[in-house]
C-alpha cells in the first residue's frame, strides 16, 4: 500500500521534545540601579513613568516594595511587576538575569554561565545550583560563591570536560542559594551549535514517548508518523541543501530491515544562514497493508532515517525512533475509608508512577476508583501477613479486565507493596492472587505493576535507579523490561 509524504515550513523553532515547555524566567531588574530605558523596556511601562521612577529614587531609595506607594497611583501600575523588582532590603538572594558567556554553546566545548545577582539584605550568596535537561539524562552541577564574587554581584559557573553537550536544545534551570535560608531561580533554554559545524534533527510534532520518541497518531483507520524537521547552522557560512529527500523506515536500527523506503521532493531549497536555523514538519500516513502499519500494529519499535543533501555533495542524515504507546487498565480500590487529603496523596503517587512508564512507552489505559468502606474492610485496612493479602484479593474484585490495586494503611514486616509475578489474566473472582496491593504512599506502585504486568523479578544488579530494585523508588527502566509488558493479556495499543 502506498505511503503519503507532507511536509512543509514551520516558523517556529521546536523544542526536542514536546513534554519540554517553555517556562523562561522574566528578567528582574534593580529598581534602584536600573536606567530609565531598562525600566520602561523590561516592565512595559511609560517613559514618563520611569523618569519618575529615577527621580523618586534619588530622594529615597527603594527598600522593600511597600515603598513604592511614593509613586502616588502610579504604583498600581507596577502591583503585577513586584515579583520582577530587586529592592534594597532584600530578604533573600535575587538572580537578576543569565547569560552564557561568549553568546553561544557549542557542541562538545566547555562553557561558561555568568549569574548577575543581589546578595540578600545582611546574608550572602553561598550555593549556586544549575540541572541541565537535555536530550539525554539530567544532571546537576554546583558551585560554592566566593566572598569576590558576592562584593561584585556576578558568579561564573563553569562546565567542563565532563559537562559537554552534543548539538541540539537544552535548558538550564539555576537555583542560587543564600546562607540565610532563600533561594531565587531562573530558567534559560539555548541551543548548544554543532562544532563540525553543521547539524540535523528529527524531533516529535504532535505526540511523543517522554524520551523523545515520536510516538504515531492514529486517525481512525491510518498510522500518521508526524515529526519535525530541524537544521542548525554552527558556522558563520550559509549552507544550501537541496530539494530531493530520501527516507527509510527499519525495523531493529539503521542497516537492519528495511520495512519501507523511498524518495520525496522537498517543497522549496532549503537555507540555513549562519548561526542560524531552519524548522519544518513532515508526515508519513500509512494505511491498513503497509509495512510501517503491520509493524506498529505489532507493536514493535522502528527507526526513521532521513536524509538531505548539500548542494555540494554532502549527505546530512538524521535518525529518530517512533513507537506506539502499549496500555493496561487499573481499578485503585481504596481499602477503608480515607481523608481528602489522603485521596489527593493517592492520586499523585499514580500520576507519578504513570510519569515512570510513559517515559518508555506504557501508560494507564484506563483509571477506574472503587471504595470498600471501614466497615466492610474489617481488619483488611493493614494487612497483617501474607495470608491476609491472598483474602483480601480473594473476597474483593472488579470483574473487568484491568489490574486491581488495592491501597491498604499498612503491611507487614515493613513492606510498602506486595504482587504476584507475574499477575494473571484470567480474573475470575475466585482467583487467591489476581491483584495487588500498596500502602497509603504508594511509592511501590510503580515496582508491582511491574511484577505484575511485566513478570518481572527484583533487578537489584541494576542498580537502585531502576523500577524493578528491591527498594521502591527508582525511575529507571530496561529496554528488555519493557518489552516483557507484552506478554500480558491486558496490554493493549493506546490509539
Amino acid at each position: 500500500m502506498p505511503i503519503t509524504v507532507r511536509a512543509g515550513r514551520r516558523r517556529i523553532t521546536p523544542p526536542l521534545d514536546l513534554r519540554f515547555r517553555d517556562l523562561v524566567a522574566l528578567q528582574k531588574i534593580n529598581i534602584n540601579t536600573a536606567s530609565e530605558n531598562e525600566i520602561e523596556k523590561n516592565l512595559s511601562v511609560s517613559a514618563a513613568l520611569a523618569k519618575k521612577i529615577v527621580k523618586a529614587r534619588k530622594e529615597k531609595p527603594f527598600r522593600i516594595a511597600e515603598d513604592l506607594a511614593v509613586l502616588g497611583k502610579d504604583a498600581a501600575k507596577l502591583s503585577d511587576r513586584v515579583s520582577q523588582l530587586v529592592f534594597l532590603h532584600s530578604k533573600q538572594v535575587e538572580i537578576l538575569d543569565v547569560q552564557i558567556k561568549g553568546e553561544r554553546i557549542f557542541s562538545n566545548k566547555p562553557f561558561q554561565l555568568l549569574l548577575n545577582f543581589i546578595p540578600p539584605s545582611g546574608g550572602h550568596a553561598s550555593l549556586v545550583s544549575v540541572t541541565t535537561h537535555w536530550r539525554g539524562t539530567p544532571f546537576v552541577l554546583q558551585q560554592t560563591v566566593t566572598e569576590e564574587e558576592n562584593r561584585d554581584g556576578q558568579a561564573l559557573v563553569s562546565f567542563g570536560e565532563e559537562h559537554v553537550l552534543p548539538p541540539g536544545l537544552m535548558r538550564l534551570h539555576i537555583t542560587l542559594y543564600d546562607d540565610l535560608g532563600g533561594a531565587d531561580n531562573f530558567e534559560i533554554e539555548q541551543w548548544v551549535y554543532p562544532s563540525n559545524p553543521f547539524s540535523f534533527f528529527l524531533s516529535p510534532r504532535n505526540r511523543s514517548i517522554y524520551n523523545g520518541s515520536i510516538r504515531p497518531d492514529w486517525d481512525g483507520t491510518n498510522w500518521v508518523t508526524a515529526m519535525n524537521v530541524t537544521f542548525v547552522n554552527g558556522d558563520n557560512a550559509t549552507v544550501n541543501l537541496t530539494r530531493n529527500m530520501t527516507w527509510k523506515f527499519w525495523d531493529g536500527g539503521v542497516g537492519a530491515t528495511n520495512v519501507e523506503s523511498g524518495n520525496f521532493t522537498w517543497f522549496e531549497d532549503p537555507v540555513i544562514g549562519p548561526y542560524g536555523t531552519y524548522s519544518a514538519w513532515l508526515t508519513f500516513t500509512s494505511p491498513p497493508g503497509s509495512g510501517i502499519y503491520n509493524r506498529y500494529e505489532d507493536r514493535e519499535d522502528m527507526t526513521i532515517e532521513i536524509i538531505f543533501r548539500k548542494t555540494t555533495g554532502a549527505e546530512v542524515k538524521a535518525t529518530i525512533t517512533c513507537r506506539i504507546m502499549a496500555g493496561f487498565g487499573l481499578n485503585v480500590i481504596y481499602v477503608g475509608d480515607y481523608s481528602g487529603a489522603e485521596q489527593g496523596n493517592i492520586a499523585n503517587g499514580l500520576n507519578d508512577a504513570r510519569d515512570v512508564y510513559e517515559n518508555f512507552g506504557l501508560t494507564f489505559s484506563t483509571v477506574e476508583w472503587w471504595g470498600i468502606s471501614n466497615a466492610q474492610a474489617g481488619g483488611y485496612t493493614v494487612l497483617n501477613d501474607h495470608d491476609e493479602w491472598e483474602d483480601l484479593l480473594d473476597d474483593w474484585t472488579v470483574p473487568n479486565e484491568s489490574v486491581d490495586v488495592f491501597v491498604t494503611r499498612g503491611f507487614w514486616d515493613s513492606y510498602a507493596g506486595w504482587s504476584p509475578t507475574p499477575g494473571p489474566d484470567d480474573k475470575d473472582g475466585w482467583c487467591e492472587d489476581d491483584g495487588l496491593a500498596v500502602e497509603l504512599s504508594t511509592v511501590c506502585l510503580a515496582h508491582e505493576l511491574g511484577h505484575y504486568m511485566g513478570g518481572l523479578e527484583h533487578a537489584d544488579d541494576e542498580g537502585r535507579d531502576n523500577v524493578m530494585h528491591s527498594i521502591c523508588g527508582g525511575r529507571d527502566f530496561t529496554y528488555g523490561q519493557y518489552k516483557e509488558f507484552f506478554d500480558h493479556e491486558w496490554t493493549r495499543i493506546v490509539r
